[in-house]
């Protein structure tokens, strides 16, 4: 109820401001580098929490807005290939959504570096592949796939995400077309 935190355009930024201190301007807490991108933040009392994403690595991190010289601490690390993004911070749990090219997934855990999470929901990866049956190409380790050999990518991608005492949620965005909407899936 204190503060309001927005992801500000070119290059990304999360800016807070203290809606106690009306005179304060709005303080810049993080900064995309290069070609990264920053989520938008999620802010439970004195907790900020976003997801930040470069070519290489994609973390979530959190601020204690209550310390004024505190410094972001990473709550997750995404292993390679992996987008962590769409956090949620509420109490002491966080939800988001983990990307890979195979699998997208709501995680909900505990808002602790490296605290284990556990799956709410599963959707296919957004990446398609063939049915590995290329000249010189193998079929070991394919995923199933459909009647004409290819595996196709998920129709839906999950995106923002939110959290109350009872449920989880987020939206599915279709890919091509249709409409958005909201699951909720109890925690």
């Amino acid at each position: 109820a204190r503060r309001l935190a927005w992801r500000a355009p070119g290059p990304d930024r999360i800016v807070v401001a203290d809606l106690a201190d009306i005179g304060a301007p709005p303080r810049v807490v993080a900064t995309a580098s290069g070609a990264g991108s920053l989520s938008r933040p999620s802010l439970d009392g004195d907790r900020l929490v976003w997801a930040a994403a470069t070519t290489r690595a994609s973390t979530i991190l959190s601020l204690d807005l209550a310390t004024p010289d505190a410094v972001p601490v990473t709550l997750r690390d995404g292993r390679r290939g992996e987008l962590l993004a769409e956090p949620t911070v509420r109490g002491d749990r966080l939800l988001y959504v983990r990307l890979t090219n195979l699998r997208q997934q709501l995680v909900l855990g505990r808002a602790e570096p490296g605290a284990a999470g556990r799956t709410l929901l599963r959707l296919r990866g957004v990446g398609g592949r063939d049915g590995g049956r290329g000249h010189g190409r193998t079929g070991q380790g394919r995923r199933p796939e459909d009647r004409n050999g290819r595996i196709r990518p998920a129709r839906r991608t999950l995106h923002a995400t939110a959290l109350d005492d009872a449920f989880a949620y987020v939206t599915r965005v279709p890919r091509r077309g249709g409409r958005a909407d909201i699951v909720r899936v109890p925690r």
